[in-house]
């Protein structure tokens, strides 16, 4: 989410609503009886930069879990998105092909991509809670060369969020030693 109550682009508000269900993928699932309606996450919009165009698959195609379902292209990179759950795509957000921006302000509301009619609606059982999305992105903290550089509480409108500052640290191509976090490591 970008804007609004002195936010920069420096910081991340990462917003994780807890009815959704998520992927390792950071796509989320709402599920309306045996449809799911799908997007990228917050964290994910905000890791993309800003989207200039979206890559969205054919009504009616059928897709397996883990599929490609379509591609994102933003000012820093192209990224794939994938299938949360198998089924036959019921609708595609056209409002995106005139306006990719709605990703990065609305993720999950104006800014979805796709409905999915479930093959097996059990199937969304298997994905994250909103508590499971939530550590997994603290894990990135972990990551090496990506640095956790801070978080605080604030509120705006009412809402609170959480803001986390990561920012990547420079590498250069000499010799390193194994990290002492990454089980068989082999350095050059």
């Amino acid at each position: 989410m970008r804007g609004g109550c002195g936010a920069s682009g420096t910081v991340a508000i990462m917003n994780i609503p807890v009815e959704l269900r998520y992927t390792k993928d950071h796509e989320w699932v709402s599920l309306d009886g045996n449809r799911a309606r799908v997007g990228v996450t917050d964290y994910a919009q905000e890791a993309l930069g800003d989207v200039v165009f979206v890559q969205l698959p054919t009504l009616g195609d059928e897709v397996a879990q883990g599929d490609v379902l379509g591609e994102v292209e933003s000012t820093k990179s192209v990224s794939e998105i994938y299938a949360p759950v198998a089924g036959k795509v019921a609708e595609v957000n056209l409002a995106l092909e005139d306006s990719p921006e709605l990703v990065n302000g609305e993720p999950y509301g104006e800014g979805w991509m796709v409905v999915i009619e479930l093959s097996d609606p059990a199937a969304v059982e298997s994905l994250m809670t909103s508590e499971a999305y939530a550590a997994l992105i603290e894990r990135a903290k972990q990551v090496p060369g990506l640095s956790y550089l801070d978080s605080r509480e604030f509120r705006c409108g009412g809402q609170a969020y959480r803001i986390a500052r990561f920012g990547y640290e420079a590498m250069s191509m000499r010799r390193l030693a194994a990290p002492s976090n990454v089980s068989g490591w082999r350095g050059p």
